[in-house]
Formats: structure tokens, C-alpha cells, sequence
């Protein structure tokens, strides 16, 4: 199914492209509709696609030593999937499934490199947006770093509930989260 222009132009990684590398975007890109807890990528694999989270919730995930899956964090409506790989050319690191039924946009890669590498403004956009992740990044080291589970369970509670208007948690982690 193709995606309505005002879909695309809504999401701020794509608002103000020229008119032509948004056509592109259309007529290339897919849509899927996928049920909650589908597999999306496996990590260490080359992404065709990059990914964009239109609604629900996908997860980023981990496997240890021992075979545990962790939760690393969520990709939510406006988020990027495979970003590094438009840049870099390498595998994702993660694995990544569907949390809850998600509506999603794949960009052919061809199509994203040549989105991010020959338009200024979204180069910017993207640039911001992997400082943004770095920063996050940065924030859940120094949380990790607290030596006491009480006061890293306190602070990621306050964190997620910064994060909405209400002050609410909408999706509380479990415990082994």
C-alpha cells in the first residue's frame, strides 16, 4: 500500500524534502502492517530497508552469553530503524520485532543513502537525531553506573515519567527489565 504525502511530509525527518525525493519515497517505498511480537531483523545482518515506525512499538533486543533476551529499548511512531547502516554500510546490531501491532514505512537503502547524502537539510536531520541517540546513550551508561538497583530503579521510573506531559508511565518495565 502506498503512503499519503501528508503521512510522509508529518514525520520531521522527511517535512521540507524537495517534492521529487518525496515522489521517490512513494512510489518505492512500502508499507507493512505487523502483528505485535513478529520478528522484524535479525542482528548482524545487512538491512535492505530503512524503517520507519508509523504506529505501535517495536523493540530493540539483546541475547547474552546465556542465552537471556534483553530489552536494550523501543523504536516508537517517527523513529528509525537501520539509520547506521544507511550511513555506515554495515549490519544492525540488534535483533528487532514488533511489541505491539505496527504500521511500518520501508525505504530502499539505495533510496535512504542517497536521501541523506545529497540533501543538506535532512543530513542535519540526521546528524541531530544520532546525537540525540548518543545522548541517550550517555544518560543510560550513567544510570547503569549507580551503584545501588533501588536508585537505578527510582531513576528510570522518573525518567520515563519526564517523558510525558501527564507525568504517567504509560508501558512500566517489568522487574528483569
Amino acid at each position: 500500500m502506498p503512503i499519503a504525502l501528508s503521512t510522509l511530509t508529518n514525520l520531521p525527518l522527511f517535512s521540507g524534502l524537495p517534492a521529487e525525493t518525496l515522489a521517490e519515497v512513494i512510489s518505492e517505498g512500502q508499507t507493512r502492517h505487523i502483528p505485535a511480537n513478529t520478528e522484524i531483523m535479525r542482528a548482524h545482518t545487512q538491512p535492505t530497508h530503512l524503517v520507519v515506525v508509523l504506529k505501535g512499538q517495536l523493540q530493540l533486543l539483546d541475547v547474552t552469553a546465556d542465552g537471556r533476551i534483553i530489552r536494550v529499548s523501543f523504536v516508537n511512531p517517527g523513529d528509525l530503524v537501520g539509520l547506521l547502516s544507511v550511513i555506515d554500510d554495515q549490519p544492525i546490531v540488534s535483533n528487532v520485532s514488533s511489541y505491539t501491532t505496527t504500521d511500518l514505512l520501508l525505504i530502499p537503502m539505495s533510496i535512504a543513502r542517497r536521501m541523506v547524502f545529497s540533501n543538506a537539510s535532512m543530513t542535519e536531520r540526521v546528524l541531530k537525531l544520532l546525537a540525540r541517540h548518543i545522548r541517550k546513550g550517555t544518560e543510560e551508561r550513567r544510570l547503569l553506573s549507580l551503584p545501588n538497583a533501588f536508585q537505578r530503579v527510582f531513576v528510570q521510573i522518573v525518567q520515563l515519567a519526564e517523558q510525558n506531559p501527564d507525568q504517567q508511565v504509560a508501558n512500566l518495565p517489568k522487574q528483569h527489565e
